[in-house]
């Protein structure tokens, strides 16, 4: 009987294990989809099993552990440690190598998901002593060991030994035949994240996207969603904010879906968001992030650790930028109250909250309490010896302003000389962006003791250290390499200009000093490009017909440069032997440079920042004539007088440059003199564009009238008074540079539109308006026209255009030059053409790429090795001596708006390419409408006309005979143009009307009409 009830027992103890055993493998296979709730339900059907079994029996170990590790990847890592820790404490794991292994390896992840990265390593590094005992260092279990040996050892920042595993891993999954499996998705995607981290790019983006093609293959939703998330990381390593926020906002799409919103899994991706939004400027979608932050830290790690003050204080800087500064102050204020209690080894990390507390206190008018905060600051650096850190003068250059406001002068020069004596060293100052962002800051010191208690000298300073800023933003730019510090040190200059615009405006409304104006004059267009400039050094190694070595040499001289400086500036005993090296290699450097822009002149007028251009030679390159006034101001449908066949007396012209602060617009207006006008805010004038923008595209309302006059009353009408000449040339920023203004109207209820009074033309910046604007060898007067047509595709394909062929046979036969249609219009040819053509005229579908700019293009005919399109980086890379581009392609002027106020489009690429000049699109063109506009304006060139009269012309043509309804703003308005003005060699074949071209009524309505279903087609399936 006894036997028997042994049996009996071990039978039963024999069956619970193989249950527990089957049930950690289909919790497993649950928390391999992310399927938390079945995790759970198997939890709450096993753990009765469990509680009955031998607690140091494998199976119930192995059950263990299994549960934990699900409970880690869910974000309950509080339980997953008190049972992985019960499983390394049993006797049975610590006989036993490999149950060691597993052990240590799943509590080393959870310490790695909870950012404790130093335990992390410990308890890998005790799991890989055992793996080397256990495993067979040849087998896919050692393989797939590489991979959680990669992932611990980059939270640690201890990249050589991560790039190690990550290479010894992917090598034995080849020699094993698994080269496309999962785990080598994980191994490719890993050591991408360790080459970003090592500035090695090019190689992380090839491993990134054989991860990204593997996981699609595979359809691993989740480990897709990990792989978009690291390409974000990717991306703000590389200073490209924009499209950082966009890949991790996809990727918490994913994971969202799969996991639930709020879920503690995801509380890296909401951390990156809430940084990645305030780096790109949507500090709402920060508040929210941090918000979720907030909500994740208090449920998994209680309420009292400082990593939620930091999200505390970075939850209030979203709201100070959000202009809500007492919440602001709130959050802020409960961050220096939280590191307050945990002070001890963190003093510098609550030092440093206490100094954005301070900004806060101090916008909210409380002065004292912001100099009691940046004191203690202070106080907290001095303490602790760090009283040359960067930290340290960025807090006394904060402090020297507090001192001001509160008219403290003589210690805020005190102030400002120390901080002076730290970045600016035998008197040079130090480059960087942590240097740079203190010299700001001194700058808003300097402008604070004017505004408090203005004199000449104190102007005086505030002068001299925003032209050092300056000079010391670009000195960083050109010398350094480093695509992080780009990408801060652009979105930190672009906020520096913006307050030095607000700063100079008032500072010319007290004094009225001509010469403040010059200045402003100069900052509207100094470094308007920078951003995209740097993208296209750093993105497109193909500028301008350069070879491939020529961007690779300058990244490494900029690389070697970089490395020497701070090495010099570290100090220490090799620092003397650094300088002298340094110096050599910046001579090099300038040599090198010399020659470039003598071998090489398009590639450096593309590259290099814009020229400071000052009032008197913009005055030259306007070519200004004694005439003014508005005395010949044209009436409605007449040619402007003197326009027409007269280019030895060009028409008078004045240059409007509207300029944005932080706060407002400003437009200065340029004719003999110059004068400034405070346009309004920028929240109202923004909005204003928003709304009309809306409206123009409400084809069945007239609501754009009363839209466009809001419009008009802020960026118009102040300006009438000093607008005494009928041609206008617009230098748009900010949003500006999306509307027409020749569809203002200056009624509320009636058409009475700019264009009836005025020639509006446009610029992108002055520097590249004076490229265009130089006199070149003579270019051809033939008309090149490219129209793929795409008739060898199926007639449902969005492209296809067989219309399109007809209206290219109808130039060909109204003007000289050449057409390029069908199977002939590949990029091959198109490109072999582009050099010997006057006029360029685009009849086909451009594609524009918000995620990537420089892959947005033109559709041409597919062939060979060709993409079929031509793209903006090939454009930037060309060489188009063409006198104008016709590219009435939707939205062809529209593009990424980059720091500095830059658009990078189609239109702008053609302009840097040499283009004198182009017509392009705001909207989605109705291709009727442009296509009628197209053909009278080619009508008026070929007799003669200025470039911008002869568009004016067109357009006031199509008023008069426009049907009911079409002649709403909509239809006329969205074909502008931009760059040289003057008139365009253009030969007609014969006495050639409009109506040649007419036939794009046919052509490209159809065309569009097509082309927008499919395009709504995909959004619905996507």
């Amino acid at each position: 009987m006894r036997y028997l009830v042994f049996l009996v027992l071990v039978s039963g103890s024999l069956a619970g294990q193989t249950a527990l055993k089957e049930y950690a493998a289909e919790i497993r296979a649950a928390a391999n989809v992310a399927d938390y709730a079945a995790v759970d339900s198997l939890v709450a059907l096993a753990d009765p099993l469990w509680a009955e079994a031998e607690p140091d029996a494998p199976a119930s170990l192995d059950y263990l552990r299994t549960r934990a590790s699900a409970r880690s990847l869910d974000g309950r890592y509080r339980e997953a440690l008190t049972d992985l820790f019960a499983v390394l404490n049993a006797p049975t794991t610590a006989a036993d190598p490999e149950q060691r292994l597993r052990t240590n390896k799943e509590i080393a992840l959870t310490y790695n998901r909870m950012f404790v990265p130093d335990s992390a390593v410990q308890f890998i590094e005790l799991a890989h002593a055992d793996a080397l005992v256990a495993l067979d260092t040849t087998s896919l279990p050692y393989a797939e060991f590489q991979n959680d040996l990669t992932v611990v050892y980059i939270r640690a920042e201890r990249y050589a030994d991560a790039e190690t595993a990550a290479r010894r891993g992917l090598r034995l999954l080849q020699r094993l035949g698994r080269a496309d499996t999962q785990e080598a998705a994980n191994g490719h995607d890993n050591l991408a994240n360790v080459l970003d981290n090592r500035e090695r790019y090019d190689e992380a983006l090839t491993h990134r996207r054989r991860a990204l093609a593997l996981y699609e293959k595979l359809g691993l939703r989740e480990d897709h969603a990990v792989s978009l998330y690291n390409l974000g990381i990717a991306r703000y390593a590389r200073g490209d904010f924009g499209a950082a926020a966009q890949y991790v906002d996809r990727a918490l799409t994913v994971r969202e879906a799969l996991v639930g919103p709020g879920h503690p899994s995801l509380i890296n991706s909401y951390h990156a968001q809430s940084v990645l939004q305030g780096l790109t400027g949507n500090y709402a979608g920060a508040v929210a992030a941090f918000h979720n932050l907030l909500a994740l830290t208090e449920a998994q790690v209680g309420g009292a650790g400082n990593q939620r003050a930091r999200f505390l204080d970075g939850l209030g800087i979203a709201h100070k930028e959000l202009g809500r500064l007492d919440s602001a102050a709130f959050y802020q204020g409960q961050a220096v109250e939280l590191l307050r209690r945990n002070e001890g080894e963190n003093s510098l990390v609550l030092a440093r909250t206490r100094y954005n507390y301070s900004g806060t206190l101090d916008a909210l008018g409380r002065a004292e309490e912001a100099l009691n905060q940046a004191e203690q600051s202070l106080r907290a650096f001095r303490e602790r010896g760090e009283t040359g850190a960067s930290d340290y003068a960025l807090m006394l250059a904060a402090y020297a302003d507090r001192l001001a406001r509160v008219g403290r002068f003589a210690e805020a020069e005190k102030a400002r000389e120390m901080v002076l004596e730290i970045i600016r060293p035998g008197g040079v100052y130090r480059l960087g962006v942590e240097p740079i962002g203190v010299l700001e800051l001194l700058c808003e010191a300097t402008f604070t003791a004017w505004e408090t208690a203005p004199s000449a000298e104190r102007l005086a300073n505030f002068r001299a250290l925003e032209r050092d800023f300056t000079e010391v933003v670009e000195k960083t730019r050109r010398q350094f390499h480093d695509p992080f510090g780009k990408g801060l040190l652009n979105r930190r200059a672009r906020a520096a200009r913006r307050r030095h615009v607000d700063q100079y405006a008032a500072i010319y409304a007290h004094t009225g000093d001509a010469r403040i104006l010059d200045r402003l004059f100069e900052l509207a267009e100094y470094a308007k490009t920078s951003l995209i400039r740097d993208r296209l050094r750093t993105e497109n190694p193909r500028l301008a017909g350069v070879p491939d070595s020529i961007p690779t040499r300058i990244a490494e001289f900029q690389e070697r440069i970089e490395k020497l400086y701070y090495g010099v500036e570290d100090g220490g005993p090799a620092a003397d032997s650094l300088r002298e090296k340094l110096f050599t290699v910046r001579r090099e450097y300038d040599a090198f440079r010399a020659q470039l822009t003598k071998n090489y002149p398009n590639y450096h007028a593309l590259t290099e920042l814009p020229e400071n251009l000052a009032r008197p030679r913009v005055l030259a390159f306007l070519e200004r004539s004694e005439a003014r006034g508005l005395q010949n101001k044209p009436k409605r449908g007449q040619a402007p007088s003197g326009s027409k066949g007269d280019e030895a007396v060009p028409p008078p012209q004045t240059l409007l440059v509207y300029l944005r602060g932080m706060d407002r617009y400003y437009a200065l207006l340029l004719t003999d003199t110059l004068a400034l006008i405070d346009c309004g805010t920028v929240t109202a004038i923004d909005g204003a564009v928003a709304t009309w923008r809306q409206s123009l595209a409400s084809v069945l309302t007239d609501d754009h009238l009363a839209d466009g006059h809001a419009l008009y009353e802020l960026i118009w009408e102040p300006l009438t008074p000093h607008l005494t000449e009928r041609d206008i040339l617009i230098v748009p920023t900010g949003q500006l540079a999306r509307i027409p203004f020749a569809a203002l109207s200056a009624s509320p209820g009636k058409p009475d539109y700019l264009l009836y009074d005025h020639v509006i033309h446009y610029a992108y910046s002055l520097a590249l308006y004076a490229r265009q604007s130089q006199p070149g060898p003579a270019t051809s007067s033939d008309l090149l026209t490219i129209a793929p047509g795409f008739t060898d595709d199926a007639a449902d394909n969005p492209l296809h255009q067989p219309w399109s062929l007809d209206l290219a046979r109808d130039i060909a036969t109204g003007y000289a030059g050449r057409t390029l249609t069908g199977a002939e219009a590949t990029e091959t040819a198109v490109r072999a053409a582009l050099p010997t053509a006057g006029t360029l005229l685009f009849a086909t579908h451009s594609r524009m790429d918000a995620e990537f700019p420089l892959r947005s293009g033109i559709h041409l005919t597919a062939g060979g090795p060709e993409d079929g399109t031509l793209t903006l980086a090939e454009i930037f890379g060309s060489s188009l001596p063409a006198d104008l581009a016709i590219l009435g392609l939707c939205e062809s002027g529209l593009g990424e708006e980059a720091p500095g106020d830059g658009m990078l489009s189609l239109a702008y690429a053609f302009g840097y390419a040499g283009c004198r000049g182009t017509y392009h699109t705001l909207w989605m063109v109705d291709d009727r409408a442009n296509g009628e506009l197209v053909g009278r304006t080619l009508t008026h060139l070929a007799a003669g006309e200025e470039r911008g009269a002869a568009l004016r012309l067109a357009k006031l043509e199509y008023l008069e005979e426009a049907g009911a309804g079409l002649e709403h703003p909509y239809y006329w308005a969205g074909l502008v143009g931009q760059g040289a003005g003057g008139s365009v060699d253009l030969r007609s074949n014969a006495t050639t009307p409009w109506y040649w071209i007419v036939g794009v009524v046919t052509i490209l309505i159809i065309g569009s009409l097509a082309y927008r279903i499919w395009r709504s087609g995909r959004r619905g399936k996507a």
